[in-house]
C-alpha cells in the first residue's frame, strides 16, 4: 500500500494561475449567505469542480465541473473516478490532491512492475525446429535454469517428489468387467461357490456374477437414497 503523500508544492501550479486559485479560494467559503455556488477542488490536470443549490429540490445540491481548457470537446477531458464518484453523489467527500497523487504513484508503480515482467518474459528463448532437439535431451531442471534461482528450482523439486506418493496412496479403481476372472470372484465372494458358478456353465452366468462384482465394488455411500413414495393411506368420511 502507498502511503498518502506530503504535498511540498503544489501540482496544479503550472495548470491553474494564481489569482484564479485566489479567486477559487475564496469562492469556497460557504459562510457567506449571499452565495449560491461554492467551490470544491481540482484534480491534477486542472479541472474545477462545483456544488451549487438546487432550484426544484433545496435539500440537495448539484455538482459540476468546469473544464481547465474549455475549447477542448468533453471526450477528450479525462475526469479521475474518485471525482466521478463524488459527481454521481457515490461518495459522500470529495478527493483531495494528495489521495489523487497516490493513487497516480500506485498506477505508475503497476506499470514498472508489468513493464519488468514482461521484459522477463522475452528474454526466455521461445522452441522452434532448430532448438527442439536440444531442448528434448536436456532435463527439465536445466532448461529451468537460466530463468530460476536454486532455491525456486529445489521447491519445484520438492512438490514434484511429492506427486509419486501421491499417486501410491490413491485408492484403487474398479477394474473393467473384461479383465474380471470368475475365480477371483469366488476368492472374493466365497458364497457365490463353484457349484453356483457351475452350475449351468453358461457364459450368461458369468456375466451376470461380473456385474454383480462391479456393483459391490462400487462406492454408493455419497450417493443419496432414492425416493420411495409410500401410499396414501384412504381415510374414511
Amino acid at each position: 500500500m502507498i502511503p498518502t503523500p506530503v504535498l511540498r508544492f503544489n501540482p496544479i501550479a503550472d495548470k491553474v494561475p494564481k489569482w484564479k486559485q485566489i479567486y477559487h479560494k475564496w469562492r469556497g467559503l460557504q459562510n457567506l449567505p449571499f452565495k449560491s455556488k461554492y467551490f470544491v477542488g481540482y484534480d491534477l490536470d486542472g479541472n474545477a469542480y462545483w456544488e451549487f443549490k438546487n432550484v426544484n429540490n433545496p435539500g440537495r445540491y448539484r455538482r459540476i465541473v468546469e473544464p481547465a481548457k474549455p475549447d477542448l470537446s468533453l471526450v477528450d477531458h479525462k475526469i479521475p473516478p474518485q471525482w466521478m464518484q463524488w459527481l454521481r453523489f457515490t461518495r459522500p467527500h470529495h478527493p483531495t490532491l494528495e489521495e489523487l497523487i497516490a493513487d497516480k504513484q500506485r498506477q505508475e508503480l503497476l506499470q514498472a512492475k508489468i513493464a519488468a515482467y514482461e521484459a522477463k518474459w522475452k528474454e526466455i528463448p521461445l522452441k522452434t525446429a532448430e532448438n527442439a532437439d536440444e531442448s528434448r535431451d536436456m532435463s527439465l531442471a536445466d532448461q529451468l535454469k537460466p530463468n530460476f534461482s536454486e532455491a525456486e528450482l529445489a521447491e519445484m523439486a520438492q512438490v514434484f517428489e511429492k506427486v509419486p506418493q501421491q499417486a501410491a496412496t490413491a485408492p484403487p479403481r474398479i477394474p473393467h468387467m473384461a479383465t474380471i476372472e470368475v475365480e477371483d470372484i469366488i476368492k472374493h465372494y466365497p458364497e457365490n461357490g463353484p457349484d453356483t458358478v457351475l452350475a449351468d456353465g453358461g457364459r450368461q452366468r458369468d456375466h451376470d456374477l461380473k456385474m454383480d462384482y462391479v456393483e459391490k465394488e462400487r462406492d454408493d455411500s455419497g450417493k443419496p437414497e432414492e425416493w420411495a413414495p409410500k401410499a396414501a393411506v384412504r381415510r374414511r368420511g
